[in-house]
């Protein structure tokens, strides 16, 4: 998520339907995860998105089992 942010991200690949509910503080790099949805809290997925596309990157919404790896999120990066 962090790498989104500051623009390291070429293509970004996003479990569909993902929620990942937390805040994330770029000028103190300071990411929190949180298991449910808070006060102050974002979809930390969409925003990674968003921060993807808004640098230049491209953004995959993906079903499950087309991820790549086991993971909900996925990049490659630029360097």
């Amino acid at each position: 998520i962090p790498a989104a942010f500051y623009g390291k991200v070429s293509r970004l690949f996003v479990q569909k339907d993902l929620q990942i509910w937390g805040t994330f503080d770029e000028q103190s790099n300071e990411l929190k995860v949180f298991s449910s949805m808070k006060e102050g809290a974002e979809n930390l997925a969409d925003r990674a998105a968003a921060k993807t596309i808004q640098n230049g990157g491209d953004v995959f919404i993906l079903e499950k089992d087309k991820m790549p790896g086991a993971g909900e999120l996925a990049a490659i990066f630029r360097y």
